[in-house]
């Protein structure tokens, strides 16, 4: 069971066990789990499930929402726990794009199920660049670094193609809060009042607050894998997480690339410092195409540096304003639209922000409620 928010929630529950947990919860009997044999019957309660995304994708009418952008994630989770405040959140956002997830073709069944319930979609990409398994890979270097050539494939496939933005994100430590659509965000801050893309915001990243000489593991592994000459030369450079990317199609796609290749020389876990490497680079380009963020746009919020005591006197900004169940930004201007690293926060921090969407959640399902002749 989760233990921060209403700790309702078991740790593999289905979509229909999660439906039948929120009446409990609002003292109604449980109705739906022993009904439920198709997740197509599920998927009618929802406003986006995959039948209508398919008819809403790439109908210009619903740029504002985000109808021709994605959201992409990937990973291979065993408990839909993990998975659950993602999903949810997203939809409570107010996206109606596509959401689709990325695995090694090593996906466990009942999370797969779970995902195509809430209308993601679910691709498997088991080659790698020499067409062999991608196991040997997810072995000697591991999922972070493997994972960039999953989307290198999966984003050079045609049907993708009308794509327009796509935020490829973590799972497990990333939730989106209510009512702030991440693609609005977006469309706001990446082009201009006509509506036309910005050069230099093509690539749009995340801010952590350090640089890499004051960050400790960002340092020790820079200089493990890449030498002390050349950390020298990253000492004075900001981080940006590599958790959270937002980029037009073909610029996520070519950077997916890049980013695999060099990481594969480098060893694993060490996706995040190719990815600023790559940031920094005139030869490439992509230093003339990225928005740097300061972190205090209400983009993204990097929890995990601004809970160390030790790094304080580090910061280059200050860390976000957490009041009750909302997250802002330190001026308190504007409501991050994506939280990350949620789960490091205390849990005196973190509860209400989970309770909150777990609230919200319960209150999305038994809005629509199915009846059983929708079954």
């Amino acid at each position: 069971m989760r233990q921060n928010g209403l700790g309702i929630f078991g740790e593999d529950m289905s979509v229909a066990e999660e439906w039948d947990a929120c009446r409990v919860q609002n003292g109604l009997k449980p109705m739906f789990s022993k009904f439920l044999s198709s997740w197509m019957g599920v998927a009618k309660s929802f406003k986006h499930n995959p039948a209508e995304m398919l008819i809403l994708h790439g109908n210009p009418s619903l740029d504002s929402c985000g109808g021709s952008d994605m959201v992409l994630g990937t990973g291979n989770y065993r408990h839909t726990s993990d998975l659950r405040l993602w999903i949810h959140s997203l939809w409570l956002s107010g996206f109606c794009g596509r959401v689709a997830f990325l695995h090694g073709g090593d996906m466990h069944d009942h999370s797969t199920k779970y995902l195509q319930q809430l209308g993601v979609e679910i691709y498997a990409v088991t080659q790698d660049e020499h067409g062999k398994s991608i196991l040997k890979c997810l072995t000697e270097r591991g999922f972070e670094v493997c994972r960039f050539w999953m989307v290198r494939e999966f984003l050079g496939r045609k049907e993708q193609a009308n794509i327009r933005y796509v935020l490829m994100t973590d799972i497990k430590d990333v939730i989106f809060q209510p009512k702030i659509n991440p693609s609005v965000f977006l469309t706001k801050h990446m082009r201009d009042r006509h509506g036309n893309q910005l050069p230099d915001a093509r690539l749009y990243t995340a801010a952590e607050g350090m640089l890499f000489q004051d960050e400790i593991w960002a340092q020790k592994k820079l200089r493990a894998r890449f030498g002390e000459q050349e950390a020298s030369r990253w000492n004075k450079q900001e981080i940006f997480n590599a958790g959270v990317i937002a980029a037009e199609r073909e610029v996520l796609h070519e950077l997916s690339f890049h980013i695999y290749l060099i990481a594969m020389s480098r060893g694993p876990a060490t996706d995040q410092h190719v990815y600023n490497l790559l940031l920094h680079s005139q030869f490439l380009g992509y230093k003339q195409i990225s928005h740097f963020t300061s972190g205090t746009e209400g983009w993204v919020a990097n929890f995990g540096d601004f809970i160390v005591p030790e790094y304080k006197s580090k910061w280059l900004i200050s860390p976000p304003l957490i009041d009750g169940k909302d997250v802002f930004t330190p001026n308190r201007q504007e409501q991050y639209a994506i939280l990350h690293q949620y789960t490091r926060l205390p849990a005196e921090q973190a509860t209400p922000i989970i309770r909150d969407l777990e609230v919200q959640l319960c209150s999305r399902y038994l809005k629509e409620p199915l009846s059983k002749h929708e079954l």
